[in-house]
């Protein structure tokens, strides 16, 4: 047994010593490496541990994995290869100097929308940015650090004798070890991941997806914004495609006489804070005036596929159903149907600036903004973004709003700021629209304290100044046959039945969960004009208000109120068809949502 014993503790010894080969020949080089890039994950594992936070746990372990992987197999080449060490060391400064860049001027990580500025910048531009940020504060911040992890670099390369002898005892050997034993493992499951996600059938949300819950390193940041850019760009040319091929088929509007559609698209809606749908704070008056007089015509159950403003709305603004294992990109952007059939399109956004683009606008502005699109889709769009919607309003009224009006048949595109995060950022700080308090917050849920409560307070603002922002809009249209769709991208949570608020990842939730992010505000408003033309359609509204739905659907049921008939409109998909068949809703692709909630 002992014989045994000592056999096995010899293979073992054998095996450590191959696994820590490349670190006895370039230890400076692993430690430098690793000094670099694994502080911030091994802090970010630390952090969250204590604080018992999972998700985030995860993301840093992971992150921790692809550094160790990536910097064993640097060292390993390196040890073969010593003429490779300065080129490596070269590539791993510029990537820390530009992580470090990127942080502290634009307090973000490296993203996929700086790669493709990166790509599409040209000298003059070039030029520009160098004059502003050669010598800001955040840049001076990259040199100091640069020039300090050179400075170590030299030292420990000039004295490598020293560090090769911490090697020298065997319990530290083992220890080193043992740690790349877990480590080395789980990165190569990582990297493997994120290279079977450049794989020619992944979509750009699966690449997402990946990302939520993945890796926050650097290294993993830059395979992320390639992934993307790749991913982002092949989707916009399908949609191109797929939409060039729709502006050659035939696509007509029934309607002889004038009529002008508007769709209004929320941000962050909690239906539940709608006293229209029954919240006990009068957030939603405009509305609710309109419901009395019998213009209004809400929807009780009508959910986004996403709870994400990129990923429900490219599938909002696609004639695809999700739950028919079609993909929006495969499918026409409902936009240019209503062009081709002979519609004045307009598309003011308030979440979209031509001159500057975010990560939260990068892969919709993709497409919705894509500049080979606009032209099949839009006849006029503002350019830039607002402080407050009310302002996005005035900016039509001014700029679009005459234009509309001179044509026959109109389709007038909103997408606001809403309740976005913060909310109390989203509403005018005047008397006016300051008109819930803390002390308006009468719940008592041991959670909920002074703070909490005035956020609350904050989101019932934004939502009353949303109504004026919605009644300012239908004033200005209520004198012409007009129709407007109203729903939101998705929901939100503001601590209304567990101490949280906002979105969290993943599918799966508990039921209330998913009724908040999931289940959002869908109505529909008729002015007297259109409500005389076409009662027949109005009876459908009214009988169709129970029905359960899912944006997705929202073109054929806007190609049935503009009389746009194509070989794209699906009355099954229709949510006031008489034709209307319900399908499976899913969230996420893959979760059904019924079944969670029932």
């Amino acid at each position: 047994m002992t014989q045994v014993l000592n056999k096995v503790l010899g293979w073992l010894k054998t095996a450590r010593e191959w696994l820590l080969w490349p670190l006895k020949r370039q230890p400076v080089f692993f430690v430098i490496l690793m000094l670099l890039f694994a502080i911030g994950p091994l802090m970010q594992v630390g952090h969250n541990a204590l604080i018992a936070n999972d998700i985030a746990f995860w993301k840093g372990a992971k992150s921790l994995a692809v550094v160790t992987f990536v910097v064993y197999v640097l060292t390993l080449l390196v040890a073969w290869v010593k003429q490779l060490k300065p080129v490596v060391y070269i590539l791993a400064l510029l990537l820390k100097f530009v992580t470090i860049f990127v942080k502290y001027n634009f307090m973000a990580e490296f993203n996929p929308v700086m790669l493709q500025a990166l790509t599409e910048t040209d000298a003059a531009e070039t030029s520009e940015f160098l004059s502003i940020y050669a010598f800001s504060g955040g840049t001076i911040r990259a040199y100091i650090y640069i020039a300090v992890a050179v400075a170590l670099i030299l030292a420990g390369e000039r004295w490598m004798p020293r560090f090769k002898r911490w090697f020298n005892y065997g319990w530290q050997r083992t220890l080193m070890a043992l740690a790349l034993v877990v480590l080395l493992p789980y990165g190569v499951m990582q990297v493997t991941k994120q290279a079977m996600l450049f794989g020619p059938s992944v979509t750009v949300d699966e690449a997402y997806a990946y990302q939520k819950y993945g890796p926050t390193d650097a290294l993993s940041n830059i395979v992320y914004a390639v992934l993307a850019v790749n991913h982002v760009g092949k989707e916009a040319e399908r949609e191109y495609e797929v939409t060039e091929r729709a502006m050659h088929a035939t696509s007509v509007c029934e309607e002889t006489d004038s009529l002008h559609l508007i769709v209004v698209i929320g941000e962050s809606y909690i239906k539940p804070h709608a006293s229209v749908y029954g919240y006990q704070l009068l957030t939603t008056p405009r509305l609710q005036a309109e419901l009395d007089s019998g213009h209004l015509f809400l929807f009780h159950d009508v959910i986004a596929p996403f709870n994400t403003t990129s990923d429900a709305l490219k599938r909002t603004f696609s004639t695809n159903s999700d739950a028919c294992q079609e993909h929006w990109f495969d499918y026409p952007f409902f936009p240019s149907l209503f062009k081709k059939a002979g519609y004045y399109v307009t598309y003011w956004d308030n979440q979209w600036d031509a001159r500057k683009v975010d990560i939260f606008d990068f892969s919709l502005g993709s497409i919705v903004h894509n500049k080979r699109m606009v032209p099949y889709s839009y006849d006029l769009e503002n350019s830039k973004r607002f402080d407050f919607d009310h302002e996005l309003l005035d900016s039509y009224l001014h700029e679009a709003h005459g234009k509309v009006m001179d044509h026959r048949l109109s389709l007038s595109l909103f997408h606001l700021m809403g309740q976005h995060m913060y909310a109390g950022s989203r509403y005018p700080k005047t008397q006016q629209f300051m008109r819930f308090t803390p002390d308006s917050i009468k719940r008592t849920e041991p959670w909920l304290d002074q703070e909490k409560k005035q956020d609350i307070a904050h989101y019932d603002n934004a939502t009353y100044y949303n109504d004026y922002v919605i009644g300012k809009l239908l004033d200005s249209m209520r004198n012409s046959c007009v129709v407007m769709v109203y729903f939101s991208d998705h929901g939100e949570e503001m601590f209304d039945w567990r101490d949280f608020s906002g979105r969290d990842e993943g599918a799966r939730k508990p039921a209330p969960a998913m009724k908040l992010q999931y289940c959002v505000p869908f109505m529909v408003w008729c002015s007297d004009a259109f409500i005389a033309r076409y009662p027949e359609c109005v009876a459908r509204l009214k009988e169709a208000a129970r029905r359960k739905g899912v944006l997705d659907d929202l073109p054929h049921l806007l190609m049935d109120l503009g009389r746009v008939r194509n070989s794209y409109y699906k009355p099954e998909h229709d949510l006031i068809s008489p034709d209307y068949k319900p399908t499976k809703r899913l969230v996420q692709m893959s979760v059904d949502y019924d079944e969670v909630v029932k």
